[in-house]
């Protein structure tokens, strides 16, 4: 690859990291903007918390925005925010959210990465769980396709604000792969 190639992927690269970035915060103010959750904003160890749910959150839009070796330092970070009886958020369930899945499956499961300093995957605990965006969306506002809703509504919205027209057979498609 030469240079120009190089400059003009680099920038494509660095164009869709920041768009995915955008992404996952307007998610996050979404569901920080529901009733009895709080956004905690970016700098914070967590994304969302709800004191009545008993629940903290770390947002991320993407499978593959966290590398796998950080996964773990996740796991040890929300560990560390619901396990220590001294702490704030003791006795709260901590979600690993991937608003866009893997696969196109809903789940809310024990979140166990495999920890390569340790050889070997963190520990079950009930109490830090991994989930997709469809399913977490469901559990925050208590509505089973709030995520599809939004998406419904994505393409008004769009025109609205934009005054550029967004097919909602493209987005429809989309969601169906994503969540199936």
């Amino acid at each position: 690859m030469n240079n120009e190639e190089w400059t003009k992927s680099e920038t494509a690269r660095q164009a869709q990291k920041t768009l995915q970035n955008h992404i996952g915060e307007f998610h996050q103010n979404i569901l920080g903007s529901c009733k009895g959750w709080d956004n905690m904003h970016t700098g914070s160890v967590i994304d969302l918390a709800s004191a009545k749910e008993k629940v903290i959150a770390e947002i991320k839009n993407k499978y593959n925005t966290i590398s796998g070796g950080k996964l773990a330092d996740l796991y040890h970070s929300l560990a560390n925010l619901v396990m220590p009886k001294t702490n704030i958020y003791k006795d709260y369930t901590a979600y690993y959210v991937v608003i866009i899945p893997k696969k196109p499956s809903r789940y809310n499961k024990e979140f166990t990465p495999s920890d390569n300093k340790k050889g070997e995957k963190c520990p079950p605990n009930s109490k830090i769980r991994e989930i997709d965006g469809a399913s977490f969306y469901s559990i925050v506002t208590g509505h089973i396709n709030a995520l599809q809703d939004l998406f419904n509504a994505l393409p008004s919205v769009i025109k609205e604000v934009s005054g550029v027209p967004f097919d909602k057979n493209k987005l429809e498609g989309f969601f169906k792969k994503a969540y199936g």
